[in-house]
C-alpha cells in the first residue's frame, strides 16, 4: 500500500504499532453523518505485509456532557468509517484479535479525514503442496492464492508453494490450474505454522478436502519428522505439549509404558528410569550429549519444542548412536531421550 508523499502529514510510532495519519481529499459521500460532524475513514492493516485486517474493532470516544463512544468493525478490506462531532477531542482505539494499538487523541475539524493504522500482528509460516487427485503426482504451475488479498504463488515442479509469513486471521485459500478443477478451503492461521495439502482433479469429480496441518520449522530442521516416519520410538511435539497441563517436563512422559517416574520430594521433581531394573536414559539436548547427572526436569516444560524417546539401543537411530554409550555402568542404559528446545522465530 503506497502513500503519496504529498499527503503524509504525521507518522507516530507507539509501543509496537505504527499509526500513519494521512489527510485525503474530501469524500463525496457522508452517509449517516450530520452536517456538523466529521467523517473519520480508517484502514487497518498488518504492519509487515500491509494485508488488510477484516473484523478489527475501531472505537471513538469523546465527552458530550457525559462520555460517548461508538464502535465499528472493519470490512473485508480492513475499512471502517465513524461519524463523530466536529471540534471535539476524540480518542481513537483500534484492536485486531487480542492485539491493540495504543489509543490516540485528535481534535476533529469538521472535514473528512482518512487514517491508516498499521498494527504489528503475529504471523505464521504457511506452505503447501498440490497433488493430482487420481495419480497423486505433484502439479506444477498451479496458481495458489488467498482470495481478497495480494498473497499468491505458483507451485514448482514438485507441486510446492510458500506464502511465507501470514498474519493470524481467517482467509480463503484457492488453487487454480487450467487443466484441473479448482479447489478452495478456509485457512485459519492462529499460532502454529501451517502445511496445506491440496488435491486437484483433472475433471469435475468430487475432491478430497484441502488438508491443513500444523508443523514446527524447528523440528523439521533437526529431522524430527523424518525420524518419526520410521515408526520407531515415541515422539511428542509442541502441539501435544500444549494440550498437557504439567508441572515438570518429566510429566510429559507419564503415559509412556517403557519408563517410570521416581518422585524426588526434596527437589519437587522426578527421575526418569526404565521399567527394567534401575536403568537410566542417555539425554541429548539440542543435538548435544548432556552430563551424567542431567535429569529431564532440569528443563522447563514450556521451553520444549519436541521430545524423541528410544527404548533400548536397537531403537536408537544413527543420528544419536554416537551420543549413546554402549555400556551403562552399574545401572545400565535404557535408551535415549532427545529433547529439542524452543527457539525464537
Amino acid at each position: 500500500m503506497a502513500y503519496p508523499q504529498t499527503t503524509l502529514r504525521l507518522g507516530l510510532a507507539v509501543a509496537g504499532s505504527v499509526l500513519l495519519f494521512t489527510e485525503g481529499t474530501a469524500l463525496q459521500t457522508r452517509v449517516g453523518c450530520e452536517a456538523d460532524s466529521t467523517l473519520l475513514s480508517y484502514v487497518l492493516a498488518d504492519r509487515s505485509t500491509r494485508l488488510p485486517l477484516p473484523g478489527a474493532r475501531v472505537t471513538a470516544g469523546w465527552q458530550a456532557g457525559h462520555q460517548r463512544t461508538i464502535s465499528v468493525t472493519t470490512d473485508s478490506l480492513g475499512r471502517a468509517r465513524l461519524c463523530v462531532p466536529a471540534q471535539r477531542r476524540v480518542t481513537i482505539a483500534a484492536a485486531y484479535q487480542q492485539h491493540a494499538a495504543v489509543p490516540i487523541t485528535l481534535t476533529t475539524t469538521g472535514r473528512t479525514s482518512a487514517h491508516t493504522v498499521l498494527i504489528d500482528v503475529p504471523g505464521v509460516y504457511v506452505r503447501g503442496r498440490v497433488l493430482d487427485q487420481q495419480t497423486g503426482a505433484p502439479i506444477g504451475q498451479v496458481g495458489v492464492r488467498l482470495t481478497g488479498t495480494t498473497i499468491n504463488a505458483l507451485t514448482d515442479r514438485e507441486g510446492r508453494f510458500v506464502f511465507g509469513r501470514l498474519p493470524i486471521g481467517e482467509y480463503q485459500l484457492r488453487a487454480d490450474h487450467i487443466g484441473y478443477s479448482s479447489n478452495s478451503a478456509t485457512l485459519r492461521p492462529l499460532r502454529d505454522d501451517l502445511d496445506a495439502l491440496i488435491w486437484l482433479a483433472p475433471e469435475a469429480i468430487p475432491l478430497q478436502p484441502i488438508v491443513v496441518t500444523a508443523f514446527s520449522r524447528r523440528l523439521e530442521h533437526v529431522g524430527f519428522y523424518d525420524r518419526q516416519k520410521r515408526g520407531v520410538g515415541t515422539f511428542i511435539s509442541r502441539k501435544q505439549i500444549e494440550t498437557m497441563s504439567v508441572h515438570n517436563a518429566s510429566d510429559l512422559l507419564r503415559s509412556v509404558p517403557s519408563l517410570r517416574l521416581i518422585p524426588q520430594p526434596r527437589r519437587a521433581n522426578n527421575q526418569v528410569r526404565g521399567t527394567r531394573g534401575n536403568c537410566r536414559f542417555a539425554y541429548i539436548v539440542d543435538g548435544a550429549r548432556t552430563l551424567t547427572d542431567f535429569e529431564m526436569d532440569n528443563i522447563a516444560a514450556y521451553a520444549i519444542e519436541g521430545i524423541e524417546l528410544y527404548n533400548g539401543q536397537a531403537e536408537v537411530p544413527a543420528a544419536f548412536r554416537g551420543h549413546a554409550p554402549s555400556d551403562g555402568g552399574s545401572v545400565g542404559v535404557c535408551g535415549v531421550i532427545a529433547i529439542w528446545t524452543r527457539n525464537s522465530r
